[in-house]
């Protein structure tokens, strides 16, 4: 789900707001408030992944804003942003979901507010999604990872304990279910040193 918000640069008529492509109406409060609280809930200094000269990025969970500056200014000379706030999805094409955010904006921009957005601000943008997006797949991957490594071992300790499978010469003193309490204890172990020196290489 993608949102867009703009002020109008007029400063008297209502906020411009859209979601998923349909214009929220200002007589829809609810869902125009929803919005507004979820952008207020992610903004902030701790939130912050980062910000150059027209384009800032906040980021929480898998939630993300961006506060991005059209080339037009309001009718006071000041330069109002545009804010976008989407969630990361799960399964999807990096490239395909970032091109249609993108293209969103762009759309949302020009159609909804007659503002242009430089085509630096709009690389910026879709460097950074595409950045944060293989990164939250990664993450993804790695506890994938970890959760297997870590049942697989008390799965087949299990099986082994229940004599469900063939029997097999003991290839430790141990009952099975132990010795996989420890595979799986040593990979989880193992696994999370692993991410965490990963995370720390990313900060």
């Amino acid at each position: 789900m993608i949102s867009f918000l703009a002020q109008s640069l007029d400063n008297e008529s209502p906020n411009s707001i859209t979601q998923d492509g349909k214009i929220i109406l200002p007589s829809e409060e609810e869902k125009r408030e929803r919005i507004l609280s979820d952008i207020y809930d992610i903004v902030s200094e701790k939130t912050k992944i980062k910000s150059l000269s027209g384009v800032t990025m906040y980021g929480k969970a898998s939630r993300f804003v961006f506060e991005v500056i059209p080339l037009d200014k309001d009718i006071a000379g000041r330069l109002s942003p545009i804010v976008i706030l989407g969630d990361f999805p799960k399964e999807q094409s990096s490239d395909i979901w970032v091109n249609d955010v993108c293209n969103q904006l762009v759309k949302f921009a020009s159609e909804v507010l007659g503002r242009t957005i430089s085509d630096s601000i709009l690389y910026t943008v879709k460097e950074w999604l595409l950045e944060e997006f293989k990164k939250k797949q990664e993450r993804r991957e790695e506890l994938l990872a970890l959760v297997l490594m870590t049942l697989l071992p008390l799965i087949v300790g299990g099986l082994l304990q229940a004599r469900l499978s063939p029997p097999f010469p003991p290839i430790s003193p141990l009952p099975p279910i132990r010795v996989a309490l420890i595979y799986s204890a040593t990979n989880l172990g193992a696994l999370s040193l692993i991410l965490y020196l990963k995370s720390r290489k990313r900060v």
